[in-house]
């Protein structure tokens, strides 16, 4: 939404590293506005004394984004979709939001398709990555989608080796038990899937 100036609403103000642009009270965000970090990721919903509140997304550079209910800055429900549309509902473990312990069924160990492979039926055509042309990742890594991750270090780096995050134990478990290797690995036929 662009931005509007009217009554109670505050001019874009920039910092070194944030943008806010929307609807103020007293001085402090509330109402609908929208705020950018400097690495590009905006928050674009409702504020209430400078705190998320109400229905937001948050908006990833990638195009990834996390649709959400706030109260009081905590947030009390969503959803995150991939930039290739595929939406994740369930809560993290331990985060106390619905269906927080529920299993995540999408790309286990015996179903390994990617999004597009399942939402586009493409039967007897395996896909290396989510992306074309596919990615060189060292050979070592995992490939995490927007970058690949170092299993020894715990870093994710973009595909042009400029250093990422670090990962906690909980992420570090998800990818090595979910993401394409850099190295080649025999693996066994799951017969409930394979003939």
């Amino acid at each position: 939404m662009p931005f509007l100036a009217g009554p109670e609403q505050k001019e874009p103000e920039k910092t070194a590293s944030t943008h806010y642009a929307g609807a103020t009270k007293n001085g402090r965000s509330s109402g609908y506005g929208r705020y950018t970090t400097k690495c590009g990721m905006a928050y674009e919903g409702n504020f209430l004394d400078d705190e998320y509140h109400g229905k937001g997304e948050i908006i990833c550079p990638d195009g990834a984004r996390f649709k959400g209910v706030w109260k009081k800055g905590t947030l009390t429900e969503g959803q995150f979709i991939f930039p290739d549309g595929l939406v994740f509902d369930a809560g993290m473990p331990g985060s106390g939001l619905p269906d927080a312990n529920k299993p995540w069924g999408y790309c286990d160990g015996f179903d390994r398709r990617f999004w597009d492979e399942i939402q586009n039926d493409l039967s007897g055509k395996a896909l290396l990555a989510a992306v074309d042309p596919i990615p060189n990742i060292p050979k070592a890594a995992m490939d995490v989608r927007n970058g690949y991750y170092n299993v020894d270090t715990r870093k994710i780096f973009s595909y042009d080796g400029k250093f990422r995050r670090n990962v906690d134990d909980s992420e570090h478990f998800w990818i090595i038990s979910t993401c394409r290797k850099g190295w080649m690995e025999e693996v066994g036929k799951n017969p409930t899937t394979h003939l």
